[in-house]
């Protein structure tokens, strides 16, 4: 092609393309069709700038540039003419359009276009069920105090030897896509050798804005960190400081965590405390917490 020709693009007229502008159109060329890019633009000019023009709805005229055409399009050249596809309406009947292309040096083609119709043969259903979700996890089942002291507090480990400064003992995990959340609670007694229980009375330990509680008084208590989407219950919230609360309500099942919508991953870190008094009677005490997880679809 040289300067002052042009190319032609027809489409059939069941196809509208109103409010279609020059700027809606790329073009690109060359051996490989991509080599060279146009600058459309809405008047023909030099070097690479060529001009969009649409006629009607339906004709696409491309100019090329009127003079010091740097890179012309040749013979063995392939043209690739993109449109934005936004004000285009396709034809409402189903069929093959043709579209038409032709260049002022004297080159046509055409190109076949099915349209299929709505029918259930182009429809395709797609279908999926999400199944009720609720995973629990705990990642050590077996905790301990080692050696207790009526001096100082103690901390449970994961190594069952116990702590001087407050550590996460293990981690129970929550995954649920329930609508309304979770419900966490556990359930078990107080340490117990024989018929001897810590504290004596085998009664609820409240220990509130304290990280140690009271060494030389008789005492058991559980904390946990707060989850990404739950909240801890009331009493029980470990916060890492001098505010941390502690309780235990033993042989009872009793609240320590919810939330209140779906939880992607909720890790609750759990922290257990013991004191004695001098005055303790010598044994190997144990017990054992059940935490039970409840979807509330």
């Amino acid at each position: 092609m040289v300067a002052g020709q042009n190319i032609t693009v027809t489409w059939p007229s069941a196809f509208t393309y109103s409010g279609q502008v020059y700027s809606n159109v790329s073009m690109t060329y060359g051996a490989s069709g991509t080599d060279t890019t146009a600058t459309i633009s809405n008047t023909t000019g030099s070097g690479q700038t060529f001009q969009a023009v649409w006629s009607g709805t339906t004709v696409l005229t491309i100019n090329v540039p009127t003079s010091s055409w740097t890179t012309p399009i040749v013979a063995t050249n392939k043209v690739i003419i993109t449109i934005v596809s936004t004000p285009e309406t396709n034809p409402s009947s189903a069929g093959s359009q043709t579209i038409s292309l032709a260049t002022s040096a004297g080159d046509t083609g055409t190109l076949a276009v099915p349209i299929v119709a709505s029918s259930p043969s182009a429809v395709v259903a797609v279908s999926a069920t999400v199944l009720p979700i609720i995973t629990f996890s705990n990642d050590h089942n077996s905790v301990g105090f080692g050696n207790l002291s009526y001096t100082a507090a103690t901390y449970a480990n994961s190594g069952a030897t116990g702590s001087t400064t407050d550590t996460t003992a293990h981690t129970l995990t929550i995954v649920t896509n329930a609508p309304s959340g979770y419900s966490l609670t556990y359930n078990g007694a107080n340490p117990t050798s024989g018929s001897n229980h810590i504290p004596t009375a085998n009664g609820t330990t409240t220990i509130a804005s304290s990280a140690s509680g009271t060494p030389g008084t008789e005492q058991f208590a559980i904390s946990a960190t707060a989850p990404t989407t739950g909240t801890i219950a009331s009493g029980y919230a470990n916060v890492g400081s001098s505010s941390d609360a502690w309780k235990f309500v033993p042989s009872a099942a009793t609240a320590l965590a919810s939330s209140t919508g779906p939880a992607a991953s909720d890790a609750i870190a759990m922290h257990y405390l013991a004191n004695i008094a001098g005055s303790t009677p010598v044994g190997s005490y144990t017990t054992s917490i059940t935490y039970i997880a409840t979807g509330n679809f």
